[in-house]
């Protein structure tokens, strides 16, 4: 039964995410690229079906599709988002945390504090930091951003703080993902080869894909967004501190793009 509901979940989620990038491509992280974008759709799926399909414990198998899911999830922080845009707010950065979860419980691995401490921050970063935290003070027509659907989650506009909460959860989300490169990297070391074998097609891609993730986030911290190419530290225009915190996003996301010229 849970295989069903997952899968509805997922497929829901890829049919939401495909609508918002067509909606609003110079938004979203696939861009105007169909096949950037079935490479990110299929990407998600695949996770949620491999996570289905092994031999694992149900809720590490729950664990594994949720990532997947998250992954496609990631789009919905965009003005094309609609009614799916406060939850985009909240979960578009927590894939990485998911995913670092779940590889490592893999292979039945128990956790100690090491791993322990390094999720929580994991978690903490991703849903608190750059998600909760920071959609709460983020009013989108303040910030520039007009053409965004409303923020459900408002509670009070504090632009500046919206830029501070970015800034210190990427750096957290930079981090942690190097921690976890170093942890995943120690754990196969000092495994056994027979677990080795187990393990390093798990927790060898995990960690390319969470050390993507956090070179993005340190990247992008001086603007307090996630960036997606280094054009930016070409291109992107400096202003003052008070220029609102959409109208830099989406003037990176035009860098990106070759769409702005520095000032």
């Amino acid at each position: 039964m849970y295989r069903v509901a997952a899968w509805v979940v997922a497929l829901t989620a890829a049919a939401v995410t495909v609508a918002i990038v067509r909606a609003d491509p110079g938004d979203s992280v696939a861009g105007e690229s169909a096949l950037a974008l079935t490479a990110e759709v299929a990407a998600g799926l695949l996770l949620v079906a491999a996570a289905l399909a092994a031999r694992l414990e149900t809720w590490l198998r729950v664990l594994l599709a949720a990532s997947g899911i998250a992954w496609l999830i990631a789009e919905w922080n965009s003005p094309g988002a609609g009614a799916a845009f406060s939850v985009g707010l909240v979960l578009y950065a927590a894939w990485p945390a998911v995913l670092a979860h779940a590889a490592l419980r893999y292979a039945d691995r128990s956790l100690g504090w090491p791993e322990r401490a390094l999720l929580a921050v994991a978690y903490a970063g991703s849903l608190l930091l750059l998600g909760a935290g920071t959609a709460v003070f983020f009013d989108p027509v303040e910030q520039g951003c007009l053409d965004c659907p409303a923020n459900r989650l408002l509670l009070s506009s504090h632009p500046e703080a919206v830029h501070d909460l970015g800034r210190a959860g990427l750096l957290v989300a930079g981090v942690w993902a190097a921690a976890f490169v170093a942890l995943a990297l120690f754990r196969l070391a000092r495994a056994s080869w027979t677990r080795r074998r187990v393990e390093i097609p798990v927790l060898v891609p995990v960690a390319v894909a969470v050390a993507v993730f956090g070179a993005r986030a340190l990247h992008g911290r001086e603007r307090g967004f996630l960036s997606t190419t280094p054009r930016i530290a070409r291109t992107w225009p400096r202003k003052s501190p008070r220029w609102s915190w959409w109208q830099q996003v989406s003037c990176g996301r035009a860098c990106e793009r070759g769409a702005c010229a520095p000032s």
